[in-house]
């Protein structure tokens, strides 16, 4: 509790009206306006900044819990001069960083050896779209499919096709030929859905 009875009430009042930025700046930024002799505009800025940064950090974590990440993984622990192909692929991979591909429709393919770091890099590219607040969802092809199949055992697929289609970005892990060939009817609305139109393959 503050000692200083207005301001509590100025710190409920914000909280009420859901500013959790502004409430959690208030007390410092009033105390520092003395010192540095802020004027009431600037101290009104630097509050609306502070709750502006907060909305902007919860949003990056909601997109990245809806996502159902397996594990966080940022662009920065890629070892990209492990390998040749490590190499070789770095400058089209980090091009996708942009997220330029997902007003275009391309839609990328990371294909290689087990080991390659594909999975990681699908998790980064995710995690970065993420971080500028697109919608995202990373999910492992059997899940999916599994996850679709029993949806429409019990009538409910369209529901579960939403999830997908609504998606700014669709992250498909471990998508192999022998899951391609299962509950092939789901993936063709699916795929059909979200529009895709193209694949840009990076190796």
């Amino acid at each position: 509790m503050n000692d200083n009875p207005s301001l509590e009430t100025l710190l409920e009042k914000m909280r009420y009206l859901r500013l959790p930025g502004m409430a959690r700046s208030a007390t410092e930024l009033l105390r520092r306006s003395a010192t540095e002799n802020l004027t009431s505009l600037d101290l009104l800025h630097r509050l609306l900044d502070e709750e502006r940064a907060s909305r902007l950090q919860s949003a990056v974590k909601r997109r990245i819990h809806e996502a159902k990440f397996p594990e966080l993984n940022s662009i920065d622990g890629f070892d990209f001069d492990f390998s040749p192909s490590r190499k070789k692929a770095r400058a089209r991979y980090l091009a996708l960083h942009d997220l330029s591909f997902l007003a275009t429709g391309i839609n990328p393919l990371f294909v290689g050896t087990p080991g390659a770091g594909k999975t990681f890099l699908a998790r980064a590219l995710a995690l970065k779209a993420c971080q500028e607040r697109k919608r995202v969802v990373f999910v492992s092809a059997p899940r999916m499919l599994n996850e679709l199949h029993g949806a429409e055992i019990h009538g409910a697929l369209d529901k579960a096709l939403r999830r997908y289609v609504r998606a700014d970005l669709l992250v498909i892990d471990d998508f192999v030929d022998g899951h391609r060939k299962t509950y092939r009817l789901d993936q063709v609305e699916l795929a059909s859905d979200r529009g895709l139109a193209g694949c840009s393959g990076i190796r």
